[in-house]
């Protein structure tokens, strides 16, 4: 039998992986009940930290079943924590597909709350053409981003290629927009956010700020330079205004000065206006619009409430 003294996490963590393999050995030639199970989770967890490849090679003695499963889930977390590097080289060696989705399995619960810094490094291991992989990091270093605290200059520390560069600081604003908005606001009003990069977001930015104080958003909009996505975020944010405040908001868009802003300002009006079906008011809005480019996009709003 297994001995229990001897097959402890705090014997076991100690091994090298001959010593694990000869402990194996041991488990193997006594495979019933749970003491043999927990013994070949801790060896392979072990093997996962200390020598992969061997682990990969003894879990060939085993046949398909529920120890095979046991042992390549133990495996696995013992690669995360130590060759965390190796992980999808190593998965890719699998030899079954059921191996590789219980792999997967668990690389993908143990990923979240890994350092950025670690996920990115883990993700240029990945192979070309691994969506599935590729979709598992971007989660997890999502997940990182809006649980500890990563500035944008820690960002441009990373050294990234570009495309992961963008997919990082998209992640980095969507978590700042969920945990802190009123921060996020008052280190762009700073300068502590590159103007460009806010001037690209700028509309969703505006969104999520009205959906705690649309009254502020709108005036923080309006404070912003000229841009499409800034007269976009006019639009979200007296839409958002609406459905908190209709009439304090309604009047703001009436005694805003004819240009640019009032008219950005009555089709986020209109747009609110139409998906409350209240369609009579919202084409008295739309009369009051000049522009061919504004009146056509209410037109298109219209046209489709009727379809």
């Amino acid at each position: 039998h297994v001995g229990k003294e001897e097959l402890k996490a705090s014997v076991v963590s100690k091994w090298d992986a001959p010593r694990c393999i000869t402990g194996l050995m041991r488990v193997l030639e006594d495979k019933e009940g749970p003491e043999a199970s927990a013994a070949l989770r801790l060896i392979f967890q072990q093997l996962g930290e200390v020598d992969p490849d061997e682990g990969l090679s003894a879990l060939e003695q085993l046949p398909v079943g529920q120890l095979r499963e046991a042992a390549v889930g133990a495996l696995f977390n013992g690669i995360s924590r130590n060759n965390e590097t190796r992980l999808f080289q190593v998965l890719q060696s699998l030899p079954t597909e059921d191996d590789q989705k219980r792999a997967l399995a668990i690389i993908a619960s143990r990923l979240p709350g890994k350092s950025v810094a670690s996920l990115l490094q883990i993700k240029a291991t990945i192979p070309e053409g691994q969506s599935e992989y590729s979709g598992i990091i971007n989660n997890a270093i999502g997940v990182s981003l809006s649980e500890q605290e990563v500035s944008f200059d820690d960002i441009e520390d990373f050294n990234l290629p570009e495309s992961d560069k963008l997919l990082v600081e998209k992640g980095w604003l969507s978590s700042q927009m969920s945990r802190n908005i009123n921060k996020l606001i008052s280190d762009i009003n700073s300068g502590v956010i590159p103007r460009d990069f806010i001037d690209e977001n700028t509309a969703s930015i505006a969104l999520h700020y009205a959906i705690e104080k649309p009254k502020s958003a709108v005036s923080w909009v309006q404070g912003l330079p000229d841009s499409s996505q800034r007269y976009r975020a006019i639009e979200l944010t007296v839409d958002r205004w609406l459905s908190s405040n209709s009439e304090e908001a309604g009047m703001w868009v009436s005694a805003l000065p004819e240009g640019k802003d009032r008219e950005h300002a009555t089709i986020g009006l209109i747009e609110f206006l139409v998906r409350s079906r209240d369609i009579d008011l919202a084409k008295d809005w739309a009369d009051s619009l000049d522009s061919p480019q504004a009146k056509a996009r209410v037109d298109l709003l219209f046209e489709n409430y009727e379809r």
